[in-house]
């Protein structure tokens, strides 16, 4: 009986896009890399984060995340690899990133590495001064909060329920339909009309800082891409071509083909930690459709395209297997906020858990 608990034995790929698939699977990292996606370029050194929030103490925080979060993907090189159709990689580990729940994410363990380990005491240093604006709150005052969103007295057991429903799988399901139909352009409208209505209030402005952020790094990829094209000839020029020419369209406009949808909402996708994207299936058909009866050939080496990324980037983990050990190193996470019922959770560090293989 054939195993289709496998995809290799599911899908058959042929031609470039099957070695696209074959280079894939020689850089495709474990299951733990994947699932905190940590599969982009090696640590840089680089300290986005603690930059943005020095050189702006009086800033609110709401703007130094929405700049800390563009800054730490602007200062990533851009990552092509031969053959393929659509772009993108994460980001650098880095010491810090943001965090769904928790607001930022610490990885101090991280200053033990090459590129960090001279610098170490000097960063840790630069972290104790911005600390409290990293951590603008603690628990009590997000009980407080709950109080005046939920009307819940403090410390009620429905806390867990609503404050901290981010702490469990499926944390985040933007709406991927809505980016499509409005495309960068359509946001930004809309976001311009909400501060219009309320003011340029500091979450608003946030918003505008990560949609335009989102733009400037569609067009940091096409700068590659043209680079690439430059130095090419033949095939590979014009795919380089075709890919600066597909970055830079939905930098500006909303997208109209297959192509576009696609390289927008993986872009959108790995802002959002290649985390979950819904039903692809639903949204996207409408763009699959019109390009099937175009070209049903490129059309469904653009959909295999969007499944290697997911492959190796975190959503589909192939037919690797994670273990029990593994899971739990993936947990041991340093966060500047923790859970009331876990108060101070261990750091992790790759360098104690030997299933924890870069």
């Amino acid at each position: 009986m054939q195993n289709f608990t496998s995809s290799d034995a599911r899908f058959v790929f042929e031609g470039n896009i099957n070695r696209v698939y074959q280079d894939m699977l020689k850089r495709l990292k474990p299951h733990g890399s994947r699932e905190g996606t940590d599969t982009g370029p090696e640590s840089d050194g680089k300290t986005p984060f603690l930059d943005i929030f020095e050189a702006n103490p009086d800033t609110s925080y709401e703007i130094n995340l929405a700049n800390a979060i563009v800054n730490s993907w602007l200062q990533g090189f851009p990552v092509i690899y031969p053959g393929e159709l659509l772009v993108g990689v994460p980001r650098p580990r880095r010491l810090m990133q943001e965090h769904f729940s928790y607001g930022i994410q610490l990885n101090e363990w991280i200053l033990n590495a090459d590129v960090y380990k001279d610098r170490a005491d000097e960063i840790r240093a630069r972290l104790d001064k911005v600390r409290d604006k990293l951590d603008p709150g603690d628990i009590g005052d997000m009980y407080k909060r709950q109080s005046e969103i939920f009307g819940i007295p403090a410390n009620h057991a429905a806390f867990t329920g609503l404050w901290w429903t981010g702490g469990y799988q499926g944390h985040t399901v933007p709406s991927y339909e809505k980016l499509l139909r409005c495309g960068i352009p359509g946001l930004l409208e809309e976001i311009d009309e909400s501060i219009g209505k309320y003011g340029n209030t500091p979450v608003l402005a946030a918003c505008r800082i990560i949609v335009e952020g989102l733009a400037k790094y569609s067009l940091l990829y096409a700068g590659e891409a043209d680079r690439l094209a430059a130095e090419s000839t033949g095939e590979d020029k014009a795919r380089y071509e075709k890919i600066a020419a597909n970055c830079r369209s939905i930098a500006v406009n909303k997208p109209e083909t297959l192509y576009e949808a696609e390289q927008l909402a993986w872009f959108y996708c790995l802002w959002d930690w290649v985390d979950c994207v819904g039903r692809f299936d639903q949204y996207m058909y409408p763009f699959y459709e019109k390009a099937k009866e175009e070209d049903e050939t490129a059309a469904d080496e653009l959909i295999a395209s969007m499944m290697m990324k997911f492959f190796e980037h975190g959503i589909q983990h192939h037919d690797r297997r994670c273990s029990a050990r593994e899971r739990r190193g993936r947990k041991q996470r340093s966060f500047l906020h923790h859970s009331p019922h876990s108060p101070q959770l261990p750091q992790f560090s790759p360098e104690n858990d030997a299933s924890y293989k870069r």
